[in-house]
C-alpha cells in the first residue's frame, strides 16, 4: 500500500543551460551536505503548483539576477528513478531550458548567506 510520503515522490526542478555569445556556459558551485563539490547549472526545485518555466524565471532572478524576456526552449527532460539520487525522494525530474545571453556578472536577489543556505558557493563561466 502506498503511503504517499516523501520517499515516494519525484522532485521536479527547472535548470538553465545559460550560454553566452562566446559559447561559455554558466555553472554554479554546489556543495552537498556531505561536503562534496559539484558544478551544476542554475535552477532549482519547482514549488507547489509552479510550472517548470515559472520555476526557471524565479530561480534565475534569485540566483543570478537574470530577468527572462522571452520564452526559453526546453531542450532536455531528464528523469531519474532512484531513491539514492536525491535523499527523501524516489527520483528526480529535471527540465533543462536553453538561455542565450550576452555575458554578465551573476548577482541575483539572494544574499551570499541565502545562496550558501541553498548550497551554492559561487558561479563561473
Amino acid at each position: 500500500m502506498s503511503t504517499g510520503g516523501p520517499s515516494e515522490s519525484i522532485r521536479r526542478s527547472a535548470r538553465a543551460l545559460i550560454v553566452d555569445h562566446s559559447y561559455r556556459i554558466l555553472l554554479c558551485n554546489f556543495r552537498s551536505r556531505s561536503d562534496e563539490t559539484y558544478w551544476i547549472t542554475p535552477g532549482g526545485r519547482c514549488e507547489e503548483r509552479e510550472t517548470p518555466r515559472g520555476t526557471l524565471e524565479r530561480e534565475l532572478r534569485e540566483e543570478v539576477g537574470l530577468e527572462l524576456r522571452t520564452t526559453q526552449p526546453l531542450v532536455w527532460r531528464q528523469t531519474i528513478i532512484d531513491p539514492e539520487h536525491f535523499p527523501g525522494f524516489s527520483g528526480v525530474d529535471n527540465f533543462y531550458f536553453l538561455v542565450r545571453v550576452h555575458g554578465f556578472e551573476p548577482r541575483g536577489a539572494l544574499t551570499d548567506a541565502e545562496l550558501r543556505d541553498e548550497h551554492l558557493h559561487g558561479f563561473r563561466w
